[in-house]
């Protein structure tokens, strides 16, 4: 809930940040910002909604959206601090051993250190609990890691990974999956690389009987895939898409005529009210965690939108800024330095990482069906965090799968075959986010 105390709490949070990085070193596109998280994490301004002494400041979700709003609008790669913050950092609070949240909680906060997520395999399409990598015991303790991950965001800078492999072959294949925490320095870590559409690196990364203690285990063993479907509802709040699609329409209306017409006018007030709903539909989803509970449907419903809504701006303010926009950053022909080309590539991953669109709508439809909060151990559930395998992810050319995403490159599941958000088909019984004529 917002009260007057912690709306000027959150106003002196968006200065403290806008400062830091007014003066931050500027990050290329796809380059490292590694040096950038530190200089928030040295202010406490990289994870504001952790504890204090994890190297918070005892915040909310709402803090968090903050800072992926500040990042989006200076510039800066957020996806490194969605996966290493808003993931790995979820899961080691709620479910990580003490010794787990002493040694690496305070470490993520500074940005000293950074982690990343390794689910999708090449043949764990959709279906994330088919995955292959296997754990399995040591002599004298701990596991030994074998398989293969891909379309990894970040792993070529992170320090650690959060690994999902099967330490058991059970009756159910939700069952015998286990989380591991593995050094990317580790022997038997081999980091190599993928083409993508999009301007940060996907990693391609095998696991050669890597070695982990016993203490790397995040959770119960064989017990992982409850502790997944539970961090969907953090996984998918929409703040980095609302963040995209706020700064990039604010970004296009700075160039717009001081007197447009209608159909002008009318294309941009119908953006700006999806970009509205989506804010607020993410809202609801981080009070809702704010408070205790934590809802499956509504975040797959605010996800859907808020990525559905920032793909149709990106798209408007590419067409509408002319063949301008073609251009790249480093053109001295480019548009805004280049940030409608970078826009344009990134908009069908938005659809298709934390879960693609037809995957949250099967689980928001199916609740709408029964009636009742979808399940998130049940089939739309299940559905939906196996879609959801590689959060936060690019689309690699050639094929129609989103890297990060769990779906497999000969899946149908993508940016043309995402559900149109003019369609009848809503969250809650609202309509999508349309615009005038297409893309007005």
């Amino acid at each position: 809930m917002t009260t007057p105390a912690t709306e000027a709490a959150r106003l002196r949070l968006r200065a403290e940040l806008d400062e830091v990085l007014g003066t931050a070193p500027p990050v290329r596109a796809g380059g490292d910002p590694r040096p950038v998280y530190r200089l928030l994490g040295e202010r406490s301004l990289l994870a504001p909604h952790w504890p204090v002494g994890y190297g918070g400041r005892g915040g909310g979700p709402r803090d968090a959206a903050l800072v992926v709003d500040a990042l989006v609008r200076a510039g800066v790669p957020d996806t490194l601090f969605m996966l290493s913050v808003q993931i790995v950092g979820t899961f080691l609070l709620t479910a990580g051993s003490d010794e787990q949240r002493r040694r690496l909680l305070p470490e993520l906060a500074s940005g000293r250190r950074l982690a990343t997520v390794l689910y999708s395999e090449p043949d764990a399409g959709s279906d994330l609990a088919a995955l292959r990598t296997a754990a399995v015991p040591r002599p004298g303790g701990g596991w030994s890691l074998t398989g293969r991950k891909v379309y990894s965001v970040g792993a070529s800078v992170a320090d650690e990974a959060l690994v999902l492999a099967r330490t058991s072959v059970e009756a159910a294949k939700y069952q015998g999956l286990t989380l591991f925490l593995v050094p990317l320095a580790a022997p038997g870590v081999e980091i190599g690389a993928f083409p993508a559409l999009t301007d940060e690196p996907l990693s391609d990364v095998l696991l050669d009987r890597v070695p982990v203690g016993p203490g790397a285990v995040v959770g119960p063993v064989g017990g992982a895939w409850p502790l997944v479907t539970d961090a969907l509802a953090v996984e998918r709040t929409g703040v980095e898409y609302v963040a995209r699609a706020a700064h990039w329409l604010d970004t296009a209306v700075l160039d717009l005529p001081a007197d447009p017409d209608d159909a002008l006018a009318e294309a941009v007030g119908r953006l700006g009210g999806a970009v509205m709903a989506s804010r607020l539909l993410s809202e609801a989803v981080l009070d809702g965690l704010a408070d205790g509970r934590p809802d499956p449907v509504l975040a797959a419903g605010a996800k859907w939108y808020a990525s559905e809504a920032a793909g149709r701006v990106a798209r408007w303010a590419a067409e509408h800024a002319g063949l301008a926009s073609c251009l790249g950053a480093g053109d001295p022909g480019a548009v805004r330095g280049g940030l409608w080309q970078a826009a344009y590539r990134e908009a069908p991953g938005l659809t298709i990482s934390a879960g693609t669109s037809e995957m949250l709508l099967q689980t928001v439809g199916a609740a709408l069906l029964s009636g009742d909060t979808a399940d998130p151990d049940g089939p739309a559930g299940a559905a939906g965090a196996a879609d959801s395998a590689g959060p936060r992810s690019s689309v690699s050319p050639g094929s129609s799968v989103g890297p990060g995403s769990s779906a497999s490159p000969r899946s149908s599941a993508g940016p043309g075959n995402s559900a149109d958000p003019g369609s009848s088909a809503g969250v809650a019984g609202s309509g999508g986010p349309s615009g005038p004529g297409g893309e007005g």
